[in-house]
């Protein structure tokens, strides 16, 4: 059986889902998942994934930009990839996120031909809005000389791609893809507990990323609406900027409890400033959800204007937009949800991106 190597400073999130996705739709391969040991339950994880993947623990790998331990990641990669191959026939190597897009095009050119190195950022560093400018444009820098050096950038969606080529690095794309079937989760806990209440939700870590501060001024907007209310599921560093009266904050929730809150909410809100093409807002459309979403890297792959849901730009679009869908007859409300769930079955689905990536460890996806 030949071997997939994939390589992921940050293992985590939405990057587990990925990967996960692609391991078990490809079950004639052998993965070895090289990780970056970010504060994940590996135990729990590799529970998650089936017997054809292993686990090596990436030594010194971490986010930001450190010359010393990036030093020092960059040669445990070589030494952890060496072994393998003396273990295994590596077919294709794929990188996951930037930090790992980079050490391992240097790190790792000429184990596999060019066309199998893969990288996929799954949310690009240079579209971070976390970082000042001057750091914005090293990033770019960054992935143009890694991009020029070796390997092939597949982007997870066409806005990441798109982003990649204007800044001249030449990258196609395949969509993420997700399995989550909603109707595997019974519905345990009642949500509304009148009939007129509306529900907006959104699921993400309370961080910079998702917009923290824009979603409380959209919700204050609404405060004197007692039969609305705002659910944000997760939390984080910025939990604090939810200060709006109609807001809870839930913290961290099983994923039983995630989709017994998604399948009942009326509307799926982001106001994230960047992605890459997220999987909360995947299951949100198999869920049959109208999405109102900030337009953003990502976000605007998942939007048909007025068919399944709205794009922003400013808090008034987000509000005015809100209060159409809101006052919109229930007919229209589950028509959107279910062109949601027709676009993400059609376009998004976890057995085609696979398929595509089978195509591509094999050297033949253009």
């Amino acid at each position: 059986m030949k071997t997939i190597i994939h390589v992921a400073e940050a293992f985590g999130g939405g990057i587990i889902e990925f990967i996960l996705q692609i391991v078990k739709n490809q079950p004639g391969y052998r993965h070895i998942i090289i990780y970056g040991k970010r504060g994940v339950d590996i135990d729990a994880v590799r529970k998650q994934f089936p017997e054809n993947a292993g686990f090596v623990e990436w030594p010194f790998a971490q986010r930001e930009v450190h010359p010393i331990m990036d030093w020092k990641a960059f040669r445990s990669l070589r030494r952890i990839v060496k072994k393998i191959q003396r273990e295994h026939s590596v077919q294709a190597i794929h990188l996951h996120s930037s930090k790992a897009g980079f050490l391992g095009r240097f790190a790792l050119r000429g184990v596999v031909p060019g066309q199998r190195l893969i990288y996929t950022p799954n949310g690009l560093a240079f579209a971070r809005q976390d970082v000042s400018k001057t750091m914005r444009l090293f990033y770019v820098l960054l992935e143009w000389v890694a991009a020029a050096y070796a390997g092939r950038v597949i982007a997870c969606g066409a806005s990441e791609a798109a982003l990649m080529k204007k800044a001249g690095i030449r990258a196609t794309y395949i969509n993420n893809g997700t399995a989550f079937c909603p109707e595997e989760y019974p519905v345990t806990r009642k949500l509304k507990n009148k009939p007129e209440e509306k529900v907006v939700l959104t699921v993400g870590r309370v961080s910079i990323q998702k917009n923290p501060v824009m979603f409380n001024q959209i919700a204050q907007r609404f405060e004197q609406e007692p039969h609305l209310r705002f659910i944000w599921v997760g939390e984080g560093e910025l939990s604090h900027e939810l200060t709006a009266s109609n807001i809870e904050l839930t913290g961290w929730l099983s994923k039983a409890e995630v989709i017994a809150l998604l399948k009942q909410a009326d509307v799926y809100l982001s106001t994230a400033l960047w992605e890459g093409l997220p999987f909360a807002v995947l299951e949100a459309m198999m869920c049959e959800k109208p999405l109102l979403l900030h337009r953003c890297v990502g976000n605007e792959d998942l939007v048909i204007e007025n068919q399944n849901g709205f794009l922003f730009d400013k808090v008034d679009e987000a509000v005015a937009a809100l209060h159409d869908l809101l006052k919109a007859p229930e007919e229209k409300i589950a028509h959107m949800g279910k062109e949601s769930r027709r676009l993400c079955e059609q376009h998004f689905n976890a057995r085609q991106m696979a398929e595509l990536y089978r195509k591509a460890y094999e050297g033949n996806f253009e």
